[in-house]
């Protein structure tokens, strides 16, 4: 990526982490970038395992169009803090659209569009992530974008990997432990599309 001469931070926080809009060398596509540094505070140790797991999230969900694309990382390039490349977020906020506008009638074919590509969103997660999720998935979650015909999650609030380990499956180990956990979190899951249908 190129940076502008005198790029600024678009956002900063207390430990240290910035974003910012870079452009792609190869494709001349604007890019969102996040700097994140080596040296963390230990009081924003939580916070910068949240990241770490939001970006592992976002790794495991590359093949899915409804989270956004994590376009890859880079460790090496700059002293002292490391660099994550998404592209850049589009849409608009289902939970404004609604407040402002009102509910749409339940037969309307955008709202059936809608919960249809949620489905399939919350799908994705369930059979493509290994994080957990520390709150629910609400419409505040939920982009529009393309006129409306397409569907992005974003700013979900991914934590560690989900599941338990079980000790009576060994072939399950430590890495494949989330794999024990489908049930209940399509249950979770089947509770938070239910509640952004109404």
């Amino acid at each position: 990526v190129s940076f502008p001469p005198g790029a600024t931070a678009l956002e900063r926080t207390a430990w240290g982490v910035r974003r910012f809009f870079a452009t792609a060398v190869t494709t001349g596509e604007e890019v969102e970038v996040l700097e994140v540094p080596w040296d963390i505070p230990l009081q924003h140790a939580d916070t910068a395992m949240l990241l770490a797991n939001r970006m592992e999230a976002l790794k495991q969900l590359s093949l899915s169009p409804y989270f956004p694309d994590y376009l890859g990382c880079d460790f090496s390039s700059y002293e002292g803090a490391g660099l994550h490349f998404l592209r850049k977020r589009q849409g608009f906020c289902l939970r404004r659209l609604v407040a402002e506008l009102g509910p749409l009638p339940e037969g309307h074919p955008l709202l059936r569009l809608w919960c249809r590509e949620l489905l399939k969103a919350l799908r994705d997660y369930l059979y493509q992530c290994s994080q957990e999720l520390t709150e629910d998935i609400t419409l505040a979650h939920v982009f529009a974008f393309q006129e409306g015909t397409t569907v992005l999650l974003q700013g979900v609030p991914f934590g560690d990997t989900r599941g338990a380990i079980i000790d009576e499956l060994p072939e399950l180990g430590p890495d494949r432990r989330w794999r024990n956990g489908f049930d209940a979190m399509e249950a979770r899951l089947a509770a938070m599309f239910a509640r952004m249908a109404l």
